[in-house]
């Protein structure tokens, strides 16, 4: 299904031509129902594996009772280890001092 778009013009004193944004609401735009489907209805086909009204768990996610993975040089943790290099990369080229370390 393809939407057409309409752009709303005005032209200025100037004789230029400006886009403009009338105030509407969402039941103003006729097919949006259909254009949609069933997004937002509340039910996910899948997310980790489960269906339905999905609620994770902190294992779901790869948490474990020593809370948020860290990540390091050598190993994946909340972000994977190639970003937290360029993390490192950022900060060291920064001459104020700033320095990364995991604290205990």
């Amino acid at each position: 299904m393809s939407i057409d778009v309409n752009k709303l013009m005005r032209k200025n004193k100037d004789g230029t031509k400006d886009q403009f944004y009338p105030e509407t609401t969402v039941s103003a735009v006729q097919g949006l129902s259909e254009a949609l489907g069933q997004a937002g209805k509340g039910a996910v086909t899948s997310v980790n594996g489960k269906i339905g009204a999905v609620n994770l768990t902190p294992a779901d996610i790869g948490i474990n009772g020593n809370g948020v993975p860290y990540a390091s040089e050598t190993q994946d943790g909340i972000i994977t280890k190639e970003m937290y290099k360029k993390i490192v990369q950022i900060i060291n080229s920064d001459p104020s001092g700033i320095t990364v370390e995991k604290v205990e």
